[in-house]
C-alpha cells in the first residue's frame, strides 16, 4: 500500500499519468472528486466504511480537507447509501470531527422515507445526546420526527452535488469482479513473495473457479515466484497456461511478461522454449529486445556447443537442444 511517509524526497510522480485521479494544486497532489468517488464506491462496496473515514479524519488533521465530510454524508444519501452514510457520521463523531444536524436530519428523514422505524429511533437518540454540541440546534426539548423541522434553523437542500455526479457516473462502470481480481492476485503476490507457490497456485485456481479472469499481474507475480526459486519446469507450464487464456482471449499480451519469460528460459537453457516466445512475440508485433537476450546468453551460456559440429552420438533430445542453440545464435548474430 502506498504510505506518503515512506516516499523519498525525490520521489517524482507525473500527474497527467493519473487519468484525473490527482491535481496538482500549490505544490501540494490533491485528490479529484473522481478520485474520492472511486473511494466512496470501493469502501461502500467492501463494506469497509472504517478506512474512508479514517481518510476523512487525516484530512482534517493536515488542514488538506478539499471536501467537508457533510457533503460525503448527503451524498450516500442520495445515492441510497444509508448505512454507509451513518458510519461515517458514528466514526467522524468518534473522532470528535463535527457533522453538523443537517447530516443527522437528512438521514433521519431518509431512514424515515424507507419505514426503517428501529434506525429513526436509534438516530433520534443520537441526535438528542449531540443536541447540546451543536450551535445549528436551538431547543432542548425531545427529538421527534413531527418536530425534527422546528429545531433546525434551516433545511437541508437536497440539490444534486458534482460529487453525486461523479458517484453515479463511476458506478455505471464498476464491476466488482475487477476488485475481487485485484484482492485474489495481492493473494498471489503475497505467497509468491513467501515463496508458497502452492498457495499461490490455489488461489490462481481459485480464481479460476470463480470465473474471474487473471490478469497480466497474476503471471508476472507467479513467474516472480517461481523464478526466485529456479523452478523452471513450472514456468515451462505457466507459458502454456498464459498462451491458452490469450488465445481464449481472456488475457492481454504483456511486453513485460513475455520479455521476463524469455529472460528466464535463457537462464534455465530452455532455448526451445525461448525461440518459441521470440516467434510469438514476433507474430503479435511485440517488440523483441535482441541485444539484452544476446548480452544474458553471452553471460550465461558463453561457451555452451561452441562448436556445434564436435558432438557425436548425440540422442534425440541432445540434436534438439543443439538445434534450438543453433537457431538463438543465428537469430542473435552469435558466431
Amino acid at each position: 500500500m502506498f504510505d506518503p511517509k515512506k516516499v523519498d524526497r525525490g520521489f517524482v510522480l507525473g500527474t497527467e499519468s493519473q487519468f484525473g485521479l490527482v491535481v496538482l494544486t500549490d505544490g501540494n497532489l490533491l485528490h479529484t472528486e473522481k478520485a474520492l468517488a472511486k473511494l466512496i464506491i470501493g469502501c461502500v462496496k467492501s463494506r469497509n466504511m472504517h478506512i474512508l473515514s479514517n481518510f476523512f479524519i487525516m484530512s482534517c488533521q493536515y488542514g488538506l480537507e478539499l471536501i467537508s465530510p457533510q457533503d460525503v454524508v448527503t451524498a450516500c444519501i442520495q445515492m441510497g447509501w444509508l448505512h454507509a452514510a451513518h458510519d461515517i457520521i458514528d466514526n467522524l463523531e468518534s473522532a470528535g470531527i463535527p457533522v453538523g444536524i443537517t447530516g443527522y436530519v437528512s438521514l433521519l428523514r431518509a431512514y424515515e422515507k424507507e419505514n426503517k422505524s428501529e434506525e429513526v429511533n436509534g438516530l433520534l437518540q443520537q441526535i438528542q445526546k449531540m443536541a447540546s454540541t451543536m450551535d445549528d440546534v436551538h431547543t432542548d426539548s425531545p427529538f421527534t420526527i413531527n418536530n425534527i423541522a422546528e429545531v433546525v434553523k434551516y433545511e437541508m437542500s437536497f440539490s444534486s452535488s458534482s460529487l453525486v455526479a461523479a458517484l453515479a457516473d463511476e458506478i455505471k462502470h464498476y464491476n466488482p469482479g475487477e476488485h475481487l481480481a485485484l484482492e485474489l492476485n495481492n493473494s498471489v503476490l503475497f505467497f509468491c513473495k513467501a515463496k508458497m507457490m502452492e498457495d499461490a497456485l490455489c488461489t490462481y485456481k481459485c480464481m479460476r473457479e470463480q470465473n474471474i479472469r487473471p490478469t497480466s499481474h497474476t503471471f508476472c507475480h507467479m513467474l516472480c515466484g517461481y523464478s526466485s526459486m529456479d523452478m523452471h519446469r513450472e514456468i515451462t507450464m505457466l507459458w502454456g497456461e498464459i498462451k491458452r487464456r490469450h488465445e481464449y482471449g481472456e488475457l492481454d499480451l504483456d511486453r513485460d511478461l513475455l520479455d521476463s519469460l524469455v529472460l528466464n528460459f535463457l537462464k534455465g537453457g530452455y532455448f526451445s522454449r525461448v525461440m518459441e516466445i521470440i516467434s510469438y512475440m514476433s507474430k503479435h508485433n511485440i517488440y523483441c529486445d535482441k541485444w539484452k537476450y544476446r548480452r544474458a546468453f553471452l553471460k550465461l551460456h558463453k561457451n555452451l556447443y561452441r562448436n556445434l559440429d564436435s558432438l557425436h552420438d548425440k540422442t534425440e533430445a541432445q540434436s534438439k537442444r543443439i538445434e534450438d542453440v543453433r537457431a538463438f545464435r543465428l537469430w542473435a548474430s552469435i558466431k
